[in-house]
């Protein structure tokens, strides 16, 4: 009796793996194409497509608890046991066909996640920038902003007015609790968008404490915005002071703005609007820190003279942001998630600055600023 066999032939490896990258050339693909094209991005993604599927997803939002963490940790444990499982598999059949065909499969979810997040909102990446939008020029560096015979920058200039500022709002800002600040943080950006017209009209959502404040931590992360779930997540460790900008921060990912010194633009200009004192000091203080980096880059004895012209309560606050996320600077997980962070940035969606794209506020602040 003639029996039909039910094993089938499996695809040969090298097209299993070529299948495995589609995924992902596809993402590249699809952000390339973005990138060729700015204006199409604009008109089509990011003022019909991602708000209304944003405002179709909103009910995540509303999950007490973040979402993405759950999904990642179920993630991971796929990722790593099924992994080791076909490793143990290749070695009882003395193949290495199953522990390969495993690592492929995860080089296409992989893919399949880029693809994912350049689709739901990557694509953002490829926007026109902001502050050419908005009129604003960034062509310049800081260094054509010198007043005609001057030796004082604008840089210096501003840093000046902003410890000014932080002086008197340390008088009158309460800082609230952690919580508090995320519930308000919607309301700041809907009374913002009132000055702000570039604000997209789509729902904000409040950002939620990440769950994972300790692994954000040590890998210096302040917060994150995670495009699957479109949830913000803030790490409810920072020091009290940078608690506002950093949720604006992460909203404004929310609303579109991907590039980081965007998101950082977008959270001064929301919390130097906000009624609550507490939210303008953050945004001050936030605006500080990374002028003052700078500063201290170019001209280490104008830092210190800036330094001495707070006021005891303002150069606290800043002393303590440093000593906290000094104590971590050198741990191995933060070495290693700067390191992917750069390089996520730089090459997975072509922000060329890396990590460094952060600071990249300070030339435009150093523009817009009156």
């Amino acid at each position: 009796m003639l029996q039909v066999s039910r094993d089938r032939p499996g695809l040969s490896l090298p097209l299993y793996a070529a299948l495995s990258l589609m995924p992902g050339v596809a993402g590249a693909c699809l952000l390339a194409i973005g990138n060729a094209y700015p204006s199409l991005v604009d008109g089509m993604f990011a003022t019909r497509w991602y708000p209304a599927l944003a405002n179709r997803l909103s009910f995540l939002w509303r999950i007490p608890i973040p979402v993405a963490p759950l999904i990642a940790a179920l993630v991971s444990f796929w990722a790593v046991f099924g992994l080791a499982v076909s490793v143990l598999r290749s070695m009882a059949a003395c193949s290495t066909r199953p522990a390969v065909e495993a690592a492929l499969r995860r080089i296409a979810a992989a893919g399949l996640a880029y693809l994912m997040m350049i689709g739901m909102w990557g694509l953002q990446y490829a926007r026109t920038p902001l502050v050419e939008s908005e009129r604003y020029t960034t062509s310049k560096g800081i260094e054509a902003y010198l007043p005609d015979g001057g030796t004082e920058s604008p840089l210096s200039s501003m840093c000046a007015r902003w410890i000014s500022q932080a002086n008197a709002l340390a008088r009158v800002a309460r800082l609230h609790e952690p919580e508090r600040v995320l519930e308000r943080t919607p309301d700041m950006f809907d009374r913002a968008r009132m000055s702000l017209a570039y604000l997209p009209y789509m729902p904000v959502p409040a950002p939620k404490p990440s769950g994972i404040d300790g692994i954000l931590s040590r890998m210096m992360i302040e917060g994150i915005y995670i495009p699957f779930t479109f949830e913000p997540l803030v790490n409810m460790s920072i020091p009290a002071v940078d608690l506002p900008f950093v949720a604006c921060h992460e909203v404004a990912h929310a609303m579109g703005f991907a590039r980081e010194e965007e998101a950082n633009l977008v959270a001064y200009e929301v919390c130097l609007r906000s009624p609550d004192p507490a939210f303008r000091y953050s945004g001050v203080m936030s605006a500080l820190r990374y002028a003052l980096n700078r500063v201290s880059r170019d001209n280490p004895r104008k830092y210190w003279e800036l330094i001495d012209g707070m006021s005891e309560a303002v150069r606290r606050d800043y002393m303590e942001r440093g000593r906290y996320w000094n104590a971590l600077r050198d741990a191995p997980a933060a070495k290693l998630a700067n390191a992917l962070n750069s390089l996520f940035l730089s090459h997975a969606v072509k922000q060329a600055s890396g990590v460094h794209s952060y600071e990249r506020v300070v030339d435009e602040l150093t523009i817009i600023q009156p």
